[in-house]
């Protein structure tokens, strides 16, 4: 089985634990740009390594059990070498840091969902994306944290963004564009919505890829690739095709079912740090916060000679309800921390968000 499908089997145990069958608080965690594969000479660390730190202090924290579901944002491993890819790699380390053994009996693990990210292409063609049907599952598509009787009524959306940046293809016969990616997860959310047992879930979406957002704008002049002289390239989607059909998508969305996505989670661009963005327009769509989380294996420096550190964020909703029965039918996100963890000392930092 691959590692998105053996992680729904988790999930459907997961949330028959009374902590989580119908919770109060709960929390996901958020990780991308983890590079298995990858050494970087500065960070005397190689990114399988980092990442394999990351898993057990995850797996070791002190809320493991408010931990519904991790979610990797993509690039898992790095870019295929002479024919091959660090995918297997990948999930080899993922579930030996989960301590996935009897998938059919588990109902303490963390439970793993992964996206697609441009790292997981090939970097001229989508040859790769069989692999990663192999070995990580489906894409593009929705995972839903609840099922009749137990869970949050909370989904999480896996939106596909694409080999690259500037107008790059999805590598699918059904999903050539990201219009076409889009047009497909609407469509599997409106089927969830349409359900009168599930009309109050709300969605968080994940891509890889973050929307040009304002602070990003002066650093984009156009689509072109590579982009003239004199500017650089923003790391976000296309400001004149793919983020404006992005954003239609949201307000579309967001008008017909009000307040029903709780969250936008990007990722891709390394050592973009954001601030507190609570009241922050710069970082919101019709509303929705953005959070980009960029850091999963890619240490940095602080400053000269500084240890580098790594991190994952953690969203953490909260019921608005005052009646137990109707917890799971009716969250909010309450607070929204990203965890650095110092390679050289091991120390975990919480850092606030949101």
């Amino acid at each position: 089985m691959s590692l998105n499908s053996d992680s729904t089997s988790i999930l459907i145990k997961r949330i028959q634990n009374k902590s989580l069958s119908s919770p109060k608080n709960f929390s996901i965690i958020f990780i991308g740009d983890t590079h298995v594969g990858k050494v970087r000479s500065h960070c005397n660390h190689n990114e399988g390594e980092n990442y394999k730190a990351l898993l057990k202090k995850i797996n070791k924290s002190k809320n493991k059990k408010e931990v519904i579901a991790i979610i990797h944002g993509g690039d898992g491993c790095d870019f295929p070498d002479k024919g091959k890819t660090n995918l297997k790699d990948f999930v080899d380390i993922t579930k030996s840091g989960l301590e996935y053994k009897n998938i059919v009996h588990e109902n303490n693990k963390i439970p793993f969902f992964m996206n697609v990210g441009n790292h997981e292409y090939n970097k001229k063609t989508s040859s790769h994306l069989k692999e990663f049907g192999n070995l990580i599952g489906k894409r593009n598509y929705v995972v839903k944290l609840f099922d009749n009787t137990n869970g949050p009524m909370i989904a999480v959306v896996l939106l596909q963004t694409g080999m690259e940046v500037y107008g790059g293809s999805l590598g699918g016969s059904k999903l050539k564009t990201f219009k076409d990616a889009i047009e497909d997860v609407e469509a599997q959310m409106e089927a969830i919505k349409s359900n009168n047992k599930y009309k109050s879930v709300k969605f968080i979406i994940d891509m890889h890829i973050p929307p040009t957002l304002p602070v990003f704008n002066k650093k984009i002049a156009d689509c072109s690739d590579p982009p003239p002289k004199g500017k650089k390239k923003a790391h976000s989607l296309c400001i004149k095709n793919d983020n404006t059909d992005f954003i239609n998508f949201i307000n579309r969305f967001t008008k017909k079912y009000k307040n029903s996505i709780l969250a936008i989670v990007c990722h891709h661009k390394h050592w973009y740090f954001q601030p507190n963005i609570r009241n922050n327009s710069n970082y919101m769509i019709s509303n929705v916060p953005v959070f980009i989380t960029a850091q999963g294996g890619n240490c940095h420096r602080i400053k000269k000679n500084a240890p580098g550190q790594f991190s994952y964020y953690e969203l953490k909703f909260s019921t608005t309800s005052s009646t137990k029965k109707n917890y799971r039918k009716h969250y909010k996100l309450n607070k929204v921390y990203r965890m650095d963890l110092d390679i050289k000392s091991n120390k975990l930092t919480k850092k606030i968000k949101y």
